[in-house]
């Protein structure tokens, strides 16, 4: 089987936006995690999907599925569809098949991610994939998770990364440069991520005692630590995660003129539910 593991865990928030988490903020009606879903839902070779979210948004984030989900279902039966189908969400995984169920977040990344695995691992093999993706990067495609997929066949797992534009500066102050690091080497890694389900939960486990007080700085980093064989292949500067109100901004300006260049398109469902 194939799990995506969806990080929604965290509670950082951009100012003058309700003090939500950012992965839950609301562009267009829709919440950012929503792109991430729909992406996991739209993907064939997803299997199954594992949520880490606070109890007190996962009513919303089941809302968004059914959505979502009811969305796809009638795409997928348009030519047949007159009107005369009832909407029932306790259908909604039989109508796309696949699993789905929450794991509580720990108060790191990192610990986040390891209860996300034990909860898939009780279901699970170690042959199984798992896919970790971040909630707050809603451009992300079906298609970047099933090439994620195909590019980790042979290895132990699959990272897509950009090049380092910019040079990298290490300063131990803020201020004195000690050292500039050459760009040419350096790579931005992106989700998702796809690892073996058995190797990367291993990893988290012997990581999770190293890190006193801190936290991982990617997701990858737990599977290169324990020496597993993580291949990286090309990303997209459009898969960028919503940090800081830059983000937002961008994301909400792109969301604007993708909806005027569909025009007056009618959609045939809104994620609030109205």
């Amino acid at each position: 089987m194939i799990f995506a593991l969806i990080l929604a865990g965290g509670i950082n928030s951009i100012p003058g936006y309700d003090n939500k988490p950012r992965q839950f903020i609301k562009v267009g009606g829709r919440m950012i995690i929503s792109w991430g879903l729909e992406a996991a839902l739209r993907c064939r070779d997803i299997d199954a999907i594992q949520v880490v979210a606070p109890t007190m948004w996962q009513d919303a984030i089941k809302q968004s599925i059914s959505d979502i989900s009811r969305k796809i279902f009638l795409e997928q039966n348009s030519t047949s569809y007159s009107g005369a189908y009832v909407y029932k969400p306790n259908i909604v995984n039989s109508m796309i098949q696949k699993s789905f169920a929450f794991s509580s977040p720990g108060l790191t990344k990192q610990k986040s991610i390891l209860n996300g695995l034990k909860d898939i691992a009780t279901v699970a093999s170690d042959i199984d994939i798992v896919v970790v993706m971040d909630a707050a990067r809603p451009n992300i495609t079906a298609e970047l998770i099933s090439e994620c997929l195909r590019r980790s066949e042979n290895h132990d797992g699959a990272v897509p990364t950009i090049p380092v534009d910019d040079s990298i500066l290490i300063s131990d102050d803020g201020c004195k440069i000690n050292m500039v690091v050459p760009r040419k080497r350096m790579y931005q890694s992106q989700t998702p991520v796809a690892f073996n389900l058995g190797k990367y939960y291993r990893a988290n486990i012997a990581i999770v005692n190293k890190l006193v007080g801190t936290d991982i700085n990617s997701a990858v980093e737990p599977a290169v630590n324990y020496g597993m064989d993580i291949v990286m292949f090309p990303g997209d500067s459009k898969n960028y995660k919503i940090t800081g109100i830059n983000d937002l901004k961008r994301f909400i300006d792109s969301t604007e003129r993708d909806k005027a260049a569909k025009g007056n398109a009618v959609h045939i469902y809104k994620l609030n539910g109205n």
